[in-house]
Parts: structure tokens; C-alpha cells; sequence
């Protein structure tokens, strides 16, 4: 006789599911899970194996997915049977009209009863339920399957009538939110009893009580355990009770047993429930909070914290792990273009326009204005810049999204819409973030600083520690006497072009200003500066681009090396001068050695390597990158005085 194997039923459940060479890892369902510390697999006799590294019992691991011990073997197929169930079959099951459940978009599919989840707004959720068993814990899927996106609670876009009533009814299931419905009782229902966490404050808005439905098993238990903590955490105002019936498992058991006296025998459960008010502690939990707060906060004189001075460096002199980085220039003018190309070199560890990048990192793009053909043929040109190692890099490291494609989803910052939020917890290992543009996250007065300081709040706690990028377009150009305000001349002039209120800058770690100009020797030329906190301002240096690749670059066409050379600053000048000196007494040296001598004369390291390479790319030195040698071309270049035309 033939069996069936459980693995896909099991995986079905998991979410963060990444397959391995001999079995899968996820996130625990049985803890907050933030490592995929599960690891799962197939033993010879077709049992699958569950084992969560952080300790978790497989009593609890089972618990949490709804199953029970014996749902971990193989069973034998019955020949025959029906796999799949029918909106028709749940309609019958649960005494619910089937023409209510295709209100709400319930629908038949080839593989099931496919449940729609949707936002606030009734847009439609990035994930949603597939239904193959009459009893959800038989068969019941989230899709996509792999858990891309983490889930969200079901019956979002019904909470108006929970505000307009001052009352939500909290259950775990769908077939309980469709009854109370159909009896015009608010109801949300929550993804599963561990998945509280997944409770908004939003969601509670001009709510007054919650009843907690606790069913009779431990599962219940766990439900009313987790919702009281969630509202305890959210810090939310309200009154909460437990809510229990007589005579039946859950409201469906209820309904069935007498539809037409459902709604008298519940709102008796509810008026019962108020007896039972659920404990929060807010007051008491809140002091070990604030202290614990305090505590992590205080910086301590006698004993500075060494991390202090070790804070993660992502881009040498540019970017740190949880700068709030505001990216500045004119509309149309290769913002979204220099970007893509600096999260390539964050993504492969390829060193940005002379910033070095030590190690690649992982990147959350999410671009939500480019069209598809744009994207495709901006990347097709970074492409070519890459080795075959830097591709591979780039590919496992940067995650591009399309944003356009979800403006329908809502991708605001405004707290009706839930997408954005979706997306960046569904990509926690991104140690960088890019919003592009901020106007599409952004829907406020960016004129009015309040709002504009709480939506910066909003970004920080969004990127959760990690480093965010947002773009914004600054003012349209001025007229006749735009020579006086170019970027060139003054940044920190430039820079309040910046459109909207001061608190934009006031609130940024780091400022990248960029504008697109035309030179009569060079052509198309992009002027590049930086105003940052942590390390020192990047003056304006110009870029041009490849006709080749896309990429912009500080390297000038052959013929005007003579150019390159006069336009050095005195700075530049003076630091080539150095180079030279130690090239001409040596004729070759390694790089970390030059690097070393420009170090003992107050250069400092990282500024060395850029510099280095900054000439190397406009001719001025040759650099051999698989030995590391540094040399003076022949004829070697001197470059005038910082005077000299």
C-alpha cells in the first residue's frame, strides 16, 4: 500500500523555509525565532525530523504548528479519497451560505479553497490561506508557501465596524470570523495562537474592549497567554476580557448547533466575559521597562563601552550600520541610476567610486518609481562592470524590488498600510535599506517639521538598527543664476535645495548631494559630495559614466588626462606630491606600504586607498590590483600648483 509523505505538510507550515543539502531550516514556530534555529528532515522510514537548536522541546514544536506526534509519519493512502475540498463542501461544513463566502472572496482552485487575506485599506495582503481539509488543522497552507512575506491577521479591512461598535471579538480561525459576521459581530482572527505578536496597535484604534475567545484545549490557553502580552507590550489602553461559551468548542460549533439563536447566546458570552477582564500590568511592567531602558542607555563615564569606538563601518568614510542616509538631487538626473550602482558595490564588497567597501553586505532596494524595462536595462550595464564572482555576490546579496508594481498594496508610511512594513521584517538579514523615491513613502506636508520629524522616527524604527537610505528630490533648478548655488561651488548651499522642511537634513545622519551638469571638455559630468557626522565631508568630485556599462566613475577619458590633472584641488595636490615623493625613491611599492608612509604624514587610512585609487583611475599612477604594486606612469604627470591654470 502507498503512503502518503507528510514533509510538504510540515513545510507547509514553516515560515523562512531555505533548503539545505540533506533537509530544510526555518524559523521555530515554538519561540520568537529570528535565527532559523529549526532545522528539518527525513528519517529512513519517512518520519519527518524536527530539531530547533535553541532548545525547544518537539512537544512544543508540534503544539505550535497545530499538530499532533503521529502527524509526523508516513500515512497510507486511501484510493479514492478526495484530497481537496470545495467552497460548496465549507459551506455545508461550517452552515455559512456559500453565496457569504464568495462575498468575501472565498473561491474554488485546483488545489483547494483559496482564503483572501486583505490590508486595512482592502487591498489585497502579499499572502493568504489555501484550504484543503474541511478542518483547518487537516489542511490548511499559507501561500506562497516559502513565507516570503510574514502573514497578517484576517478580516483587516473589517475593522471599521469595530471602531464604529468600540468592541473586536479576537479568534484564532477564519470559519469563526465568517460566523460572527454573518451575525454582524467584529471579529479579527489571528494566524494561530503563536502568532499574537502579530496584533497592531493600529488594528485597536478607537477600540475600547477586546474579547479574547479562548478555546477549550492548550492551544487556547496559549492564545489568551500570548494576546494579553501583545496588548501589554503595544502599551494599549483599553479593557480586554476572556471570552468562553457554554456548550461548544468555538462560535461556528455555536452557530451550527442553532442559527437563530447565535446572536442572543453570544452577546450573553459577552455580557459573561466582562467578569473576567485580563490582566495587563501595565503600571508594574512598566517600571522594570523603563529601568532595563535606563540602563542600556546611560553612558558610563568611568568605563566607556569599547563598542563605542568600534562602531561597524559598512563604506570606509561613507556609511555606517544604522545611519539614516538622505540621498539629494534634481529630478531626472541618474539618482535612481548611481544608486542601483552603489548597491551593487554594497552587495558584491566592489569598491564605490573610491569609497572601499570591506566586506559585501546584503541590500533591500525597493524602487518605486523605475518601470521594469528601466531597471532591466540599468542592471544589464552594471552587469558588465561585474567579474563572475561580483555577479554571484550581487545576486545572492541584492534583493530589488519593483515598488511600482505594489502601489496598488500601499506602500506609505501612513499606518493604515501595512506593505512596506511586510516587506522590510520579511527581509531582516538586510543590513542596508533603500527607499526610492521618499515622495511615494511619504505622504505628508514635507514643508510641516513635525510631521516630517515623525516620519524620520517612523523610518528609524522601521529599519530596526540597520542602515536606510531614502531619496529625495530637491527644488527645481534656478534660472539665469544657477552658477551661483551649484553643488561644485558650495554643499552645504546646495543642500538646502533639499524640498521640504530643514528637519529632512536635521534628522540624517549622512547627506549625498549629486547633480548632472554639462562640461565643454568632458561632456555629461556628475558632481558627487557628501555632508555626514561620523567621518569627514566628501567634497564635490566630478563622476562621468561608461557609454558601456551605465556606471559612473571618477577615472576621465585618455585624452583629457591634461584636464584630470588641472582640475585637482590643493588638497589633491598636496597628497600627490607625497605619492610621488615616496614612488620616486622606490620607483615600486606595495600598496599597504604606501598607504602606511601617507599615514605617518596625518593622512588617514581610509582616505589613502581612495586617493590611491583616485589616481590611479585618472592616469596620474599605474596600479597593478593582482600584485598590490603602485607606480609612477612614464612620462609621470606633475601636476601644476593649486594656483596654475
Amino acid at each position: 500500500m502507498q503512503t502518503t509523505n507528510p514533509i510538504d505538510h510540515i513545510i507547509n507550515r514553516l515560515t523562512n523555509v531555505q533548503k539545505k543539502d540533506k533537509g530544510w531550516t526555518a524559523h521555530c514556530p515554538a519561540h520568537d525565532d529570528q535565527r532559523s534555529s529549526l532545522s528539518v528532515g527525513m528519517g529512513a522510514d519517512g518520519k519527518v525530523l524536527l530539531h530547533c537548536h535553541a532548545g525547544c522541546k518537539l512537544e512544543a514544536i508540534v503544539r505550535a504548528l497545530n499538530l499532533q506526534t503521529r502527524d509526523l509519519f508516513p500515512v497510507p493512502s486511501q484510493p479514492g479519497r478526495h484530497t481537496t475540498i470545495t467552497v460548496k463542501d465549507l459551506a455545508q461544513n461550517k452552515a455559512i451560505p456559500e453565496d457569504f463566502l464568495h462575498s468575501l472572496g472565498v473561491k474554488d482552485t485546483p488545489n483547494g479553497v483559496l482564503i483572501p487575506y486583505r490590508l486595512i485599506d482592502g487591498s489585497e495582503a502579499l499572502r493568504h490561506r489555501l484550504r484543503t481539509a474541511l478542518i483547518a488543522k487537516d489542511g490548511s497552507y499559507w501561500l506562497p508557501k516559502m513565507g516570503e512575506y510574514p502573514p497578517v491577521p484576517y478580516g483587516l479591512d473589517k475593522l471599521d465596524e469595530a471602531r464604529r461598535s468600540g468592541f473586536l471579538v479576537l479568534v484564532e480561525g477564519e470559519s469563526d470570523c465568517w460566523t460572527l459576521w454573518q451575525h454582524q459581530f467584529p471579529a479579527l482572527g489571528i494566524p494561530g495562537a503563536t502568532m499574537a505578536n502579530k496584533l497592531r496597535p493600529e488594528y485597536l484604534k478607537d477600540v475600547k474592549w477586546v474579547f479574547v475567545f479562548h478555546e477549550p484545549d492548550s492551544g487556547g490557553a496559549e492564545f489568551i497567554k500570548g494576546i494579553a502580552q501583545q496588548l501589554q507590550s503595544i502599551r494599549w489602553t483599553g479593557e480586554a476580557f476572556e471570552l468562553n461559551l457554554e456548550g461548544a468548542k468555538d462560535p461556528n460549533e455555536l452557530h451550527k448547533q442553532n442559527p437563530d439563536l447565535f446572536k442572543e447566546k453570544f452577546q450573553a458570552a459577552l455580557e459573561r466575559a466582562k467578569t473576567k477582564p485580563l490582566t495587563l500590568n501595565q503600571e508594574s511592567e512598566q517600571k522594570p521597562f523603563v529601568t532595563q531602558l535606563l540602563k542600556s542607555v546611560t553612558f558610563d563615564l568611568a568605563s566607556p563601552p569599547e563598542s563605542l569606538t568600534t562602531e561597524r563601518v559598512l563604506v570606509e568614510n561613507l556609511l555606517c550600520a544604522d545611519d539614516l542616509v538622505l540621498w539629494v538631487g534634481h529630478e531626472k538626473q541618474r539618482k535612481s541610476t548611481l544608486l542601483l550602482q552603489f548597491c551593487s558595490c554594497l552587495a558584491t564588497g566592489r569598491s564605490f567610486v573610491g569609497f572601499q567597501i570591506p566586506e559585501p553586505v546584503r541590500v533591500l532596494y525597493i524602487d518605486a518609481e523605475s518601470k521594469t524595462h528601466d531597471l532591466v536595462k540599468r542592471w544589464t550595464g552594471i552587469q558588465q562592470m561585474l567579474t563572475e564572482q561580483e555577479r554571484d555576490h550581487a545576486l545572492q546579496n541584492l534583493i530589488l524590488i519593483e515598488g511600482r508594481k505594489l502601489l496598488g498594496h500601499g506602500l506609505s508610511l501612513d499606518m493604515k498600510t501595512q506593505t512596506l512594513g511586510e516587506i522590510i521584517e520579511a527581509h531582516k538579514d538586510a543590513q542596508v535599506i533603500v527607499l526610492d523615491p521618499l515622495r511615494i513613502f511619504y505622504t505628508g506636508d514635507e514643508d510641516k517639521s513635525s510631521q516630517v520629524c515623525e516620519a524620520m522616527s517612523q523610518l528609524r524604527r522601521l529599519a530596526g538598527g540597520r542602515a536606510l537610505i531614502i531619496v529625495h528630490h530637491a527644488r527645481k533648478r534656478p534660472g539665469a543664476q544657477g552658477d551661483r548655488s551649484r553643488l561644485r561651488d558650495d554643499p552645504y548651499i546646495w543642500s538646502d535645495n533639499a524640498r521640504g522642511s530643514t528637519a529632512w537634513k536635521a534628522h540624517s545622519d549622512v547627506i549625498i548631494l549629486q547633480e548632472l551638469r554639462n562640461d565643454d571638455d568632458l561632456g555629461e559630468v556628475l558632481d558627487f559630495a557628501v555632508i555626514q557626522r561620523s567621518f569627514s565631508n566628501v567634497q564635490p568630485m566630478p563622476l562621468v559614466a561608461s557609454e558601456t556599462t551605465f556606471a559612473w566613475h571618477e577615472r576621465l577619458a585618455d585624452q583629457a588626462l591634461a584636464i584630470a590633472v588641472k582640475h585637482l584641488n590643493e588638497k589633491d595636490t598636496e597628497i600627490y606630491r607625497s605619492i610621488r615623493a615616496c614612488l620616486e625613491s622606490k620607483t615600486v611599492m606595495q600598496k599597504s606600504e604606501l598607504v602606511r608612509r601617507l599615514m605617518a604624514d596625518g593622512i588617514s587610512r581610509a582616505n589613502a586607498y581612495r586617493k590611491i585609487d583616485h589616481f590611479g583611475r585618472i592616469g596620474l599612477l599605474e596600479i597593478d590590483e593582482v600584485a598590490g604594486a603602485v607606480a609612477l606612469p612614464l612620462p609621470r604627470p606633475i601636476p601644476p600648483d593649486a594656483g596654475g591654470a
